[in-house]
C-alpha cells in the first residue's frame, strides 16, 4: 500500500487558495467518530462539569501556519457551517484543501461533493491524519494527498520556490467563554513539531495537539503572549 503524498506542479495558474477544516457541527450524533472532541476543555478534559465546563475550541492551526507561507492570495475557514462554505466556494478557488482526521472522513466527503457542484473547476487537496486511509480511498476523492510537512508540499504543488527556515509565524489566537461569555483570548506558538499537511492539512502534531496541515520546525519561538496582558 503507498503511503507518500501525491504532489505534482499544477498545470494552471492558482490566483486563489482555500484552505479549510471540515464543516461543523461535529459530534458523534452527527455521524462523526466517539474521539471527536475539538473542544478541548468542554469535550474532554472537564466534561463532567457540564454546564461549568470552559469552552475552548482549538482551530486547525496547521491550516493558519500554511497560508502564511505561500504566495498565494488564501481564504483560511475553521469549521465553517455548510452555508458558509458554499459561499465561499462560489468566489472562484482554483485550488482547495481539506484537513480531515479519519472520525469525520464522512463530513469530508461531502464537502468534497460540495466543491465539485459549486466549484467544479478547482483542485482538491487533501490532508491531515485522515491521510492515513489507502490511496485507494482517497485518490477519488482528491487531486492530490499531502502525507508530509504541508507548507513544502503546498509551495511544490504551486510551482513556488523552497522557502527557507524559519517559517514566518502566524497570529493564532484561541478565545475561553465561561457561561457564553468570552473571558479571554489566548495567543498560541507552535511547539516546532507538526504533521503532514494536517488540515493537507495539511496535519501536523503542534504543541497543543491540535490536527491538520503540517509544519516542519520552524526554528526557535520564544515569546508567549495572551492579549489580556
Amino acid at each position: 500500500m503507498d503511503y507518500a503524498s501525491h504532489a505534482q506542479e499544477l498545470d494552471i495558474e492558482v490566483r486563489k487558495v482555500l484552505l479549510t477544516s471540515v464543516c461543523r457541527p461535529l459530534g458523534e450524533k452527527y455521524g462523526h467518530g466517539p474521539s471527536v472532541g475539538y473542544e478541548l476543555l468542554h469535550a474532554q478534559v472537564t466534561r463532567a462539569q457540564g454546564l461549568f465546563s470552559p469552552r475552548s475550541l482549538h482551530v486547525s492551526f496547521g491550516l493558519e501556519y500554511i497560508a502564511e507561507n505561500i504566495d498565494v492570495p488564501t481564504t483560511v475557514l475553521q469549521y465553517p457551517s455548510k452555508r458558509e462554505f458554499i459561499g465561499e466556494l462560489k468566489c472562484g478557488h482554483d485550488l482547495i484543501g481539506i484537513s480531515f482526521v479519519l472520525g469525520t472522513f464522512n463530513s469530508m466527503k461531502e464537502q468534497v461533493e460540495l466543491i465539485r457542484k459549486y466549484s467544479p473547476h478547482s483542485k482538491i487537496v487533501l490532508g491531515g491524519y485522515g491521510t492515513v486511509l489507502s490511496d485507494e480511498t482517497l485518490l477519488p476523492l482528491a487531486d492530490f494527498i499531502c502525507r508530509e510537512e504541508g507548507v513544502g508540499f503546498m509551495r511544490r504543488v504551486l510551482g513556488q520556490p523552497e522557502k527557507a527556515m524559519p517559517y514566518s509565524h502566524p497570529t493564532i489566537v484561541n478565545p475561553l467563554t465561561v457561561f457564553g461569555r468570552n473571558v479571554s483570548r489566548t495567543g498560541v506558538v507552535f511547539g516546532g513539531w507538526v504533521v503532514p499537511m494536517a488540515a493537507i492539512s495539511v496535519a501536523p502534531r503542534i504543541s497543543s495537539g491540535a490536527n491538520i496541515f503540517a509544519c516542519c520546525p520552524p526554528g526557535p519561538i520564544s515569546t508567549l503572549w495572551s492579549s489580556d496582558t
